[in-house]
């Protein structure tokens, strides 16, 4: 119900930040990798082995803002 103002607002405090933003996402959760795109974010490292805390895999993403 609320998931347009919480990702209008998320985007509108990324895009304050600048410079480099990292965010990793569990490899298989596919709604979160879906939205870290729709933030602006892209692929940086694919696979990330066991980088969660149970040993989960993760997919790193980076978002470039320009200084």
């Amino acid at each position: 119900k609320h998931a347009l103002a919480v990702t209008q607002t998320a985007r509108q405090v990324l895009d304050r930040v600048k410079g480099r933003i990292e965010c990793t996402v569990r490899a298989d959760f596919p709604p979160g990798q879906g939205w870290a795109k729709l933030l602006g974010f892209r692929v940086e490292t694919p696979a990330m082995e066991a980088f969660g805390p149970q040993g989960e895999n993760h997919v790193g993403y980076v978002r470039l803002n320009r200084e």
